[in-house]
């Protein structure tokens, strides 16, 4: 469903997953709007994101999931390792959510991703980088941003996607410090290599489509070797061990980097190899806190012209890569309840008054918010669980192995299964006659 031209103007802060997808989809949507980043857009950086098939169908439905699904290897087999190289635990938990989702369950470099969801967007006019808000008024009949470069943008509504360290956040409740609606108990220190040994090219440190898991006391582990040559992974360090970065930076420095892996960088990513090989074959590697949690405070302003979307909201660990799903998932639910207003105002030949768009805004957080929550408290204890970092963890551990994979992929597939899409395009399987997910 395509809205008929009128003044409603979008104004998006923030260009990574879920601004370039709400682009997108107003773009598909014939709504007019403005994405205003206030650093580069898709920079060649960041570790990688998992993409379930629920994303690749909302995806498809914006046509741009074909630039980012080559050369993927698909995510089939999932196994967990002790820090020796045990093997604890080996299912086909991907292969299984590919089957049922009828796509990939893929793993992919974020800057890649991201380069699709800004390509896919047709006039790159509307993509304004280097350009961050400072400030916003809201009015009765819109709202007027300011920016660092001393532009004001008027536009019917604001949404901030700007991320964990969201401005629009702070700005929505200026009364509160927002960043105490997370929890921070680990640092994340995320790295791509090359797959093979630094010494030897033709020695692979890891099978190639391989994900596993790394279960060990103090430092948990992922290492997914899902592109031709590389290797995307993580290890999650506890606060004990790490303590926050100096002076309140939001990275933790190269002497930090090179204290944690002379600390733990013998465990074992795989059977064969260690996270220290995967550190000497490196082509990039940042270590940064892991907050996690889904804001208590409103998601959008008394009157719907300002919202928040993906992280500025909700922020989960990297352990099972659910946060940029879950981001997707907030944008569909937001688009399915804008569209359908737009068109019935259009109609009346009239714009939706603030009274109309805060139901709005209102119902996409009662949709979005336990979906939030359900990948924040999933990947809260899958991060607890593979580091070791609470009692029952070990109990887990022992059993873990024993349990039917029906049981351990069901967080995926429960996640998976129940996404949102776009009401207003048509489902991609549909068209093509496959049955509906």
């Amino acid at each position: 469903m395509s809205v008929p031209s009128s003044d409603f103007k979008v104004i998006i802060a923030g260009g990574s997953v879920a601004g370039l997808t709400l682009a997108n989809a107003l773009e598909k949507a014939g709504v007019d709007y403005v994405l205003l980043e206030k650093r580069d857009i898709a920079p060649e950086m960041g570790f990688a994101l998992l993409i379930l098939p629920c994303t690749t169908i909302v995806h498809d439905q914006l046509g741009v999931s074909q630039g980012y699904l080559p050369p993927a290897i698909p995510f089939n087999i999932r196994e967990h390792f002790d820090g020796n190289g045990g093997l604890v635990s080996s299912t086909n938990e991907g292969a299984l959510i590919g089957e049922k989702g009828n796509r990939p369950l893929i793993m992919i470099e974020r800057s890649r991703y991201l380069r699709a969801l800004r390509d896919g967007v047709s006039d790159q006019t509307k993509l304004r980088a280097r350009e961050g808000i400072v400030s916003y008024e809201e009015g009765p009949h819109g709202v007027t941003v300011t920016t660092d470069k001393g532009n004001r943008i008027e536009g019917s509504i604001l949404v901030g996607a700007d991320g964990i360290h969201s401005a629009i956040r702070g700005m929505l409740h200026p009364e509160v410090d927002t960043t105490k609606q997370f929890e921070t108990t680990f640092r994340v220190l995320i790295g791509t290599s090359f797959n093979h040994d630094v010494d030897n090219k033709e020695k692979l440190l890891m099978k190639e489509g391989s994900t596993n898991h790394t279960l060990h006391p103090g430092v948990g582990g992922l290492a997914c070797a899902s592109i031709p040559g590389k290797i995307f992974w993580a290890m999650y360090v506890p606060l004990e061990k790490t303590p926050l970065p100096a002076g309140g930076k939001r990275s933790y420095s190269e002497a930090d980097i090179e204290e944690v892996m002379a600390q733990c960088g013998a465990v074992h990513c795989c059977a064969e190899s260690t996270f220290a090989d995967l550190y000497r074959s490196r082509t990039a590697t940042i270590m940064v806190p892991l907050e996690e949690g889904v804001v208590s405070l409103p998601w959008s302003s008394a009157s719907g012209r300002v919202a928040l979307v993906g992280d500025a909201v909700h922020k989960t660990t990297a352990t099972l890569g659910l946060g940029g799903n879950a981001a997707v998932d907030g944008v569909c639910y937001l688009m399915n309840g804008l569209v359908p207003l737009l068109k019935r105002t259009a109609d009346a030949a009239r714009q939706p008054t603030s009274e109309e768009l805060a139901h709005v805004m209102r119902a996409y957080e009662r949709q979005q918010r336990p979906r939030a929550a359900y990948a924040v408290n999933a990947s809260y204890y899958a991060t607890r669980f593979e580091t070791l970092h609470s009692w029952w963890a070990y109990a887990v551990k022992w059993v873990y192995g024993l349990l039917p994979t029906s049981m351990k992929v069901r967080v995926f597939s429960d996640f998976n299964g129940s996404a949102p899409v776009f009401d207003f395009l048509p489902h991609p399987d549909a068209v093509e006659g496959k049955k509906e997910q």
